[in-house]
């Protein structure tokens, strides 16, 4: 009868680690709807480090990181021959759209705001956009050329042409952030 027990004991702890590793026991997902904007914002602080990072990894130089409605960080490529913007925004979901599975990237506003940069700086501006995952380790990963891609939403059969793997270094090369 004693190791009976023991065994319901160590059956139902190893149950319990398992329903904790597979994320059972998590709170809810960290989406925009679930979220305050205290949590969005350092949701999205997290993100644009990992971009930085990942930034200072391929040897491009952030020259300046803001946080009034430009765009995140203005960037210099390697050689300081060409500088850039690159917005960083992460999503946990793709969503629907009058039934279509997609990506809201940015409010209408954001967009205009954004290309008032880009022709005052007459500077490319790129959207690093992190999906899934965490904000720190996204499942995928996408740029975005703003001159290619100036509205709010994204189907998802277009999201695949601007995928990249999350983990990589970027390369810019042609006036393309990679």
């Amino acid at each position: 009868m004693y190791y009976q027990i023991i065994l319901i004991e160590v059956f139902l702890g190893v149950w319990i680690i398992y329903l904790y590793h597979i994320g059972y026991f998590r709170s809810q997902p960290r989406t925009k709807e679930h979220n305050s904007f205290e949590q969005n914002k350092a949701i999205g602080e997290e993100f644009e480090a990992r971009v930085a990072e990942l930034l200072n990894y391929s040897n491009f130089h952030i020259l300046e990181n803001h946080k009034d409605g430009r765009p995140d960080f203005k960037v210099a490529d390697p050689t300081f021959s060409d500088s850039f913007w690159v917005e960083c925004k992460w999503r946990s979901h793709l969503y629907y759209q009058n039934n279509v599975k997609g990506l809201h990237w940015a409010k209408k506003e954001d967009i205009e705001r954004y290309k008032g940069v880009r022709l005052a700086s007459d500077e490319k501006v790129f959207i690093v956009i992190g999906l899934g995952g965490t904000p720190e380790n996204p499942e995928r990963m996408f740029i975005l050329d703003l001159d290619e891609r100036p509205y709010p939403f994204i189907f998802d059969y277009k999201l695949k042409e601007y995928e990249r793997k999350p983990w990589t270094s970027f390369s810019y090369y042609h006036h393309k952030l990679t």
